[in-house]
């Protein structure tokens, strides 16, 4: 039987076409993939580099937070506090010397909060990443920090009043000066430290586990 070269062209290039078209289906099938991997190896990527930005911001506004509270006020900081206030026209002079040195105290908590300012300027630039990754939650979280600065300074504020007032023993005063300087007992209550401590508690669970997977898997 003679062999018809025409249909045998015809089948073969039909077989081309379905081969190519095969090849075609299977590249865009890897190539998908491919996309895919590299879409969630990008997010993965992210979710790293603002979780190690939002717990590095947490851990200098903690220590922020501490320095901003430390009861050791060094002659030299008060001197500069000092002039600072007399500069900016206080009359610090003729003043009871405890209400005096309530003003300066108070003034010392300001430029503490002012040369950590750019640790808490950290944890804002923090928080809308955080909270695209992480959620309303963990951000949340970053956010008790700037609280914490501005219980700190709202209660700094008061210390002339307390001390003017010359009723130191009251509850109200012993909190106002434990918001300012932490506790002065072990078994003392800190707002504020309680406060700090149980947002980094949640940042850690939620943030940790993304920069050191062992923690996750452990």
């Amino acid at each position: 039987m003679p062999i018809s070269w025409a249909a045998t062209g015809a089948m073969l290039s039909g077989w081309g076409t379905l081969a190519g078209a095969g090849a075609i289906v299977i590249a865009a099938l890897f190539g998908r993939s491919a996309l895919s991997d590299y879409r969630n190896q990008r997010v993965t990527d992210k979710e790293i580099e603002v979780a190690d930005q939002a717990l590095t911001a947490a851990y200098r506004a903690e220590e922020a937070v501490e320095g901003m509270r430390a009861r050791w006020m060094p002659a030299s900081e008060l001197n500069a506090t000092e002039e600072q206030l007399k500069e900016l026209g206080m009359k610090l002079d003729g003043m009871p010397d405890a209400e005096r040195s309530a003003y300066i105290s108070r003034g010392v908590i300001y430029r503490r909060a002012e040369y950590f300012k750019d640790d808490f300027e950290a944890i804002f630039e923090a928080i809308p990443r955080v909270r695209a990754f992480f959620g309303k939650d963990v951000a949340d979280a970053l956010k008790a920090f700037p609280r914490a600065r501005n219980r700190i300074l709202s209660s700094s504020d008061m210390l002339p009043v307390i001390t003017r007032d010359q009723d130191a023993d009251n509850e109200t005063s012993k909190s106002i000066r434990r918001d300012v300087y932490g506790k002065w007992q072990e078994d003392d209550v800190d707002p504020i430290g309680e406060m700090v401590s149980a947002a980094l508690n949640t940042l850690e669970q939620h943030l940790l586990p993304k920069i050191r997977p062992e923690i996750k898997d452990a």
